[in-house]
């Protein structure tokens, strides 16, 4: 049960956590044109820099979850499946 809570809550962090780095990056750009910093070509490799350290953070708490239930046959394959399969029985 510890092993699809941390699944499922990987998901959880690593998609609910994208609207905050956009918002971050915006506004971070506004207050930089706001202090008069010019637009140049700078900018965009900047941009390309976050989104690789955003991903390289977020990406293994995302997937080592995932990859780990999946490479372990001993371990239930499906969290939802298994999480109906639970209610079921305690419904009965």
């Amino acid at each position: 049960m510890n092993d699809l809570k941390v699944e499922l809550f990987g998901s959880m962090i690593f998609f609910w956590a994208q609207p905050f780095l956009i918002l971050t990056e915006e506004v971070t750009f506004y207050l930089a044109k706001r202090c008069g910093v010019k637009n140049s070509w700078i900018w965009r490799p900047l941009g390309y820099c976050w989104v690789v350290a955003c991903f390289t953070v977020l990406m293994p708490i995302w997937w080592i979850p995932m990859v780990d239930r999946g490479s372990n046959p001993e371990k239930e394959k499906d969290p939802v499946q298994t999480m109906t399969i639970r209610l079921l029985k305690a419904i009965r």
